[in-house]
């Protein structure tokens, strides 16, 4: 009688890291329109439902391999020279990209950032810090450095499909992810927070950075109350407010100007040259216009509704608060109604000019 000897090959086990590899590889080899779950599971060699223990949908092994393929890129560590490192890194990184050339158009779509692609941004922040750059300068730099040398750009506050946080939330996301990104943990604190002071037919707006907060428009006379509720809201009072904007001269936008700035005494008021003079401020008014910079907002100026109107942007989150220059029905930029507009003709020129914005 013959013993025979009966072998079993025995597989890996099927764990988040292998699943994620084998997708990569699939990715390289047939292209990224080829992954789906029935071909990475039959690929790992197991039925594609088995995955969804590791990964719960496509959306998330998308989001998985893209943080891994950022976790290939080698940062430099503890190096003098800022240039030289911020080089390497770069190399290094158009070097991962051009490896995987699916995964710049894979990663500019992504809303959730693993913790690879926290640490890479937090190495680039740390790199340029290092180098003498501000927050905001290096905030900027990193989406030049995205878009021209990796192929894409990536922001860690992408909040494009859910709602921002509250600002005491916000502070508190921030102080985590400052724990294991330090660098990050600053730049989300520095991060601009919105708060829209609704007072009927017009609204003011709050915004918050760090420790400073500024109000653009104050509303009717009696305004000022709702302002310093919403000032509460986001734990700032009127100490913390550096700078009132004014869109334009009409008092439903400019009736609680002196109570505000009466109450934030350390504040400076800006407004449009041609509408200080029909404003009554108990401080002198700076006038601002095209390119003129406040509290990290551009100033655009949007004449017509009144000489003097002013839109302020902020750039980093496609905000556009234009006063009555634009108005907004069912979603749609539209003209300020012509009983209370000087002048049509200009203030359709401005509409055209600044309502590729987001409508606020």
């Amino acid at each position: 009688m013959t013993s025979e000897a009966v072998f079993t090959e025995r597989r890996a086990p099927l764990t988040r890291e292998r699943v994620l590899q084998a997708a990569v590889e699939l990715a390289d080899r047939d292209g990224i329109e080829a992954l789906s779950m029935r071909k990475l599971g039959k690929e790992l060699g197991v039925e594609g439902m088995a995955l969804y223990r590791h990964v719960r949908g496509k959306e998330e092994l998308l989001d998985g391999i893209v943080d891994a393929v950022v976790g290939e890129i080698r940062t430099p560590r503890g190096g003098t020279d800022w240039k030289a490192d911020m080089r390497a890194l770069a190399l290094g990184a158009r070097t991962v990209m051009l490896r995987h050339p699916w995964a710049p158009r894979v990663l500019v779509d992504r809303k959730e950032i693993g913790p690879a692609t926290l640490g890479h941004i937090d190495a680039v922040l740390g790199i340029l810090s290092a180098g003498g750059f501000s927050i905001d300068m290096a905030h900027h730099a990193l989406h030049v450095l995205g878009s021209r040398i990796l192929g894409f750009t990536q922001d860690p506050f992408n909040d494009s499909a859910d709602p921002r946080p509250s600002p005491e939330a916000a502070v508190q996301q921030a102080k985590a992810l400052a724990v294991h990104f330090p660098n990050v943990g600053e730049l989300a604190l520095d991060d601009l927070a919105w708060r829209r002071v609704n007072l009927g037919f017009v609204s003011a707006y709050v915004l918050v950075r760090g420790g400073q907060a500024a109000v653009v428009d104050t509303g009717v006379g009696g305004s000022s109350g709702a302002i310093e509720d919403a000032l509460a809201e986001v734990g700032a009072d009127w100490s913390a407010v550096s700078d009132v904007i004014l869109t334009h001269k009409h008092n439903d936008h400019i009736g609680s100007l002196a109570d505000v700035m009466e109450l934030a005494p350390d504040a400076l008021g800006y407004a449009g040259a041609e509408d200080i003079p029909s404003i009554s401020a108990p401080r002198e008014l700076t006038l601002v216009g095209d390119g003129d910079t406040v509290f990290g907002l551009r100033i655009v100026t949007t004449p017509g509704h009144t000489p003097g109107s002013i839109s302020v942007y902020d750039a980093a989150n496609g905000i556009l608060v234009a006063g009555d220059a634009l108005r907004v029905e069912a979603g749609k930029p539209t003209l300020p109604g012509a009983q209370f507009t000087e002048d049509m003709d200009e203030a359709a020129r401005s509409g055209s000019r600044s309502s590729s914005g987001s409508m606020t």
